[in-house]
């Protein structure tokens, strides 16, 4: 088993200096692990300035997007 974690920020989700949007491991499977998201787009604006619910919808877009 390959126990070298990969650290990635997929296309689509915004790029931050020194941090990484998710990180998995290839196993027989591949487990995932998922940063904290927040509602910014790939270019960095924040989505759904005092709307909760555009902030989640952007934050599982995030999600999905990894």
């Amino acid at each position: 088993m390959n126990s070298t974690i990969h650290f990635e920020n997929p296309k689509g989700v915004q790029k931050v200096p020194g941090y990484s949007q998710a990180g998995y491991f290839e196993t027989p499977g591949r487990i995932i692990y998922i940063s904290g998201q927040v509602s910014r787009n790939e270019k960095g604006e924040t989505i759904g300035v005092g709307d909760l619910e555009e902030q989640t919808r952007q934050a599982y877009r995030n999600i999905s997007t990894i």
